[in-house]
């Protein structure tokens, strides 16, 4: 535990000290605060789409792309009887240059400075009501329109809300990259875990919270900006989604439902987007539309348009262009195939054309990795990061004496355990 750096160190023994102090409140357990997916904010809402192809499926010809930087955010969550507390981490890493950043930032010589960059990566949710924490900077009490987190918000929200945040904060760094890492390239490059941004059901739901949508358009905003801001600096920004199950915009465009039925004969209207992109490869591959060995295949590209742009009221909203990238695991099966949604801004797309999902299918293919490589680096790597402040965290708290929940403990557990296997 030696190479913590201090700021990191002092920041738990301050945060623990408050907690240790809940002690003296009246503790309200909330058990509702605690259950899952309780704002449903994943998936898209209220969307028109067109399809932009001229084909059902087609082979996609992977193209090398210049040098990725890849975006992603991870976080461990530490439960205890008095307050639950939140850890979040993200980082900036190229497969050709390596990491680039982390954040928080460790004890390494990074090509990207973070200093003067005081977003809180910790969030803290008291089991009492009306009592505010003295916490670092580093961690915050509050969502992002100064609502308390107190007993009755959401625990899931609040794990939301700050990986959110921190991975805005490393979009918005992204353009101060030293251009000499990337000289000579025409575009540059970044790979994002999930959307390019988020269209939360919460924004549209009359019975929530009004703090939970302010925060929720207040985050959503701060995306935007951040790829309006790649765009202009003509830095392509890619949004990759990896669970597709939860959305249904395939079955939305029926110019696309039209084309489905005419070349394979099949119905793939209310169908969620799995299920659609399931059956459309199945039924391609027994018509000969398709044939082995199996090669990357598009499906798409789709315009999407939601009233998102009337709820934000941001000025030059940027609409999303869309593409289903099939990507095979074998070459003459379909076991462990992956199905990746990739995003990027109309603006970025009229520029390159599906050249873009050509880097992302070279990206995964090239490795064998399924996923595109740039973004399984990134991921390993905050999670990596995120697990040793967790453990961190959660020993610390032990040692002053702070009770785990159950859950909170046996994580700790295995995770020292395969700390130990290695």
């Amino acid at each position: 535990m030696e190479a913590f750096i201090p700021s990191i160190i002092s920041d738990v023994k301050a945060i623990a000290r408050e907690l240790y102090k809940l002690r003296n409140y009246n503790v309200k357990w909330n058990i509702q605060a605690r259950l899952d997916e309780f704002l449903n904010v994943r998936g898209e809402y209220d969307v028109e789409v067109d399809f932009l192809g001229d084909r059902v499926i087609e082979e996609l010809e992977p193209h090398n792309p210049p040098p990725i930087l890849a975006v992603d955010g991870s976080n461990r969550n530490i439960d205890t009887p008095y307050a639950f507390t939140t850890i979040a981490s993200g980082s900036i890493v190229s497969e050709r240059l390596g990491v680039i950043l982390d954040y928080p930032a460790a004890w390494f010589n990074y090509p990207l400075e973070v200093k003067g960059v005081l977003t809180p990566y910790i969030g803290v949710a008291p089991d009492t009501d009306n009592v505010v924490l003295d916490l670092p900077p580093s961690a915050t009490q509050y969502n992002p329109v100064g609502k308390l987190y107190d007993s009755n918000y959401n625990r899931h929200q609040v794990v939301d809300e700050i990986r959110a945040r921190v991975e805005n904060t490393l979009l918005n760094l992204v353009p101060k990259v030293d251009e000499r890492l990337l000289i000579g390239l025409k575009h540059r490059v970044v790979v994002v875990d999930g959307p390019l941004y988020h269209i939360p059901r919460v924004l549209f739901e009359q019975t929530v919270e009004e703090y939970y949508i302010k925060a929720w358009r207040r985050i959503l905003k701060d995306r935007v900006e951040a790829v309006l801001r790649l765009d202009s600096k003509r830095i392509v920004t890619i949004g990759v989604v990896k669970r597709i199950e939860r959305s249904k915009i395939l079955s939305k465009s029926q110019e696309f439902n039209d084309k489905v039925k005419g070349a394979l004969k099949i119905n793939i209207s209310g169908g969620n987007d799995l299920v659609v992109v399931d059956r459309l490869i199945s039924e391609a591959l027994s018509e000969g539309i398709i044939r082995t060995p199996l090669k990357p295949l598009l499906i798409g590209p789709f315009k999407v348009r939601t009233s998102i742009r009337d709820v934000l009221r941001i000025k030059d909203m940027p609409l999303k262009v869309i593409g289903y990238i099939f990507v095979p695991y074998h070459p003459y099966s379909l076991v462990n195939h992956r199905i990746l949604r990739v995003e990027v801004s109309e603006n970025m797309y009229r520029m390159l054309g599906n050249i873009v999902f050509s880097w992302v299918a070279y990206d995964a293919v090239n490795h064998s990795t399924t996923i595109p490589y740039s973004l399984h680096l990134a991921h390993s790597r905050c999670n990596k990061w995120c697990t040793m402040l967790f453990t961190y965290y959660t020993s610390y708290y032990s040692r002053m004496g702070i009770p785990l929940t159950y859950d909170t403990r046996l994580q700790f557990l295995q995770v020292m355990s395969e700390y130990e296997f290695k």
